[in-house]
């Protein structure tokens, strides 16, 4: 299918854009500022929501991208980032019914696994279940990174918990950006942005360990998306397709989407993808009209008033 512009853009994004998956043909999109609002893709209609506490700093890789709860009624997305440190120090929880966002209390610091302690930065966002949330986390200096480790957050009694075990060492020296997490809810999969590679780690949380997973094929490196049970890639080298790593078995699945002739040069790796894989929203273009899809997007069924029925 053919790649269609969608409609303008009703506010003037603050930073860049992000995106929860797409739900029902809807997306709820978020900049670095406080602008967050749901876009009807198939009815092509913008509705303002409740803006967050807090905002994202512009500066820097922050990933601000908006992870569903397992029963889709909340959205997460990190909150206070500040420039170059490439996490935020808080969750946001946004409830969908009530129109309404809840700021976790700023994250601790890590314990002083190196000779100088320095502030924790938390990054990729993925739910366990509708009161847990599993975050990467690294340390809060610009550019490369020296650790970084997986923690939870218990919504209910504001607690971010901190396990013992550290993933250190050169294969860590990178910035954490989007999280998966198995079926049976053991085990954390994180990408991160190397050096010279882009990688992606597992934790299993039973026995507090790390293990690195894996390394994306050259060419390729981890988007702005966020789902549960993938890591989104996209090709650097030509065209910006996007791909996923399949966390059941680690494989990549490239170009699961046509060539977008139309995207400005350096455009295509902040999106949101429809759940069964059949559309895409994308951040691909520099002015308006900002956003693109391909894809199957029907309009919502409406039911017109009879007339002249007896």
């Amino acid at each position: 299918m053919a790649w269609t512009n969608e409609v303008i853009l009703p506010w003037t994004p603050v930073g860049q854009l992000y995106f929860s998956p797409i739900s029902n043909d809807q997306v709820y999109v978020i900049d670095n500022g406080t602008n967050f609002w749901l876009y009807d893709i198939a009815n092509r209609q913008w509705t303002e929501l409740t803006s967050p506490n807090f905002t994202s700093t512009t500066s820097g890789l922050i990933d601000r991208s908006l992870a569903p709860s397992p029963n889709g009624t909340k959205l997460a997305c990190i909150s206070e980032a500040t420039a170059n440190y490439r996490g935020g120090k808080r969750i946001e929880v946004y409830t969908i019914a009530t129109d309404t966002w809840a700021a976790s209390s700023q994250v601790q610091d890590m314990d002083n696994e190196i000779p100088v302690l320095r502030p924790t930065v938390i990054a990729g966002l993925v739910w366990a279940d509708e009161d847990t949330i599993w975050c990467w986390a690294s340390e809060a200096i610009a550019g490369v990174k020296d650790y970084a480790r997986c923690i939870s957050y218990t919504i209910s009694i504001d607690t971010f918990t901190i396990f013992p075990t550290l993933l250190n060492g050169t294969l860590a020296t990178s910035s954490p950006r989007s999280a998966a997490i198995n079926a049976a809810g053991t085990i954390i999969y994180g990408s991160v942005i190397g050096v010279a590679v882009a990688q992606w780690y597992q934790y299993t949380i039973a026995a507090d360990a790390y293990a690195l997973g894996g390394a994306l094929t050259a060419g390729r490196a981890f988007a702005f998306a966020t789902d549960t049970d993938k890591l989104w890639y996209f090709d650097t080298t030509s065209d910006y397709r996007q791909g996923y790593v399949d966390i059941a078995d680690g494989s990549e699945h490239d170009n699961q989407f046509e060539v977008n002739p139309d995207r400005d040069p350096a455009y295509g790796w902040y999106f949101g993808v429809k759940d069964t894989l059949g559309g895409i929203i994308v951040y691909a273009r520099a002015t308006p009209p900002r956003l693109m899809t391909t894809g199957g997007f029907l309009p919502l069924a409406q039911t017109l008033p009879a007339t002249g029925v007896t």
